[in-house]
């Protein structure tokens, strides 16, 4: 089973022991959108998804998936 962007973020946030909120101040996101996306109720843009990346420190090529 393919997972979703959304459940990727959730994984990489987790393993570096972040809150929603500790991503949110990394990436200057809100805590309630990365929420949203982790959830699957909104797919992020491709600038979001940059921030996120960046935050988490993980390659761009690990959050592109099919989905997008």
């Amino acid at each position: 089973m393919t997972k979703t962007i959304g459940q990727v973020i959730q994984e990489y946030r987790k393993k570096r022991m972040l809150s929603l909120r500790g991503l949110a101040a990394e990436a200057h996101l809100a805590h309630s959108h990365i929420d949203s996306i982790e959830k699957g109720r909104v797919k992020p843009s491709y600038e979001t998804l940059l921030a996120l990346a960046k935050a988490l420190d993980i390659p761009k090529s690990i959050i592109k998936l099919p989905e997008l």
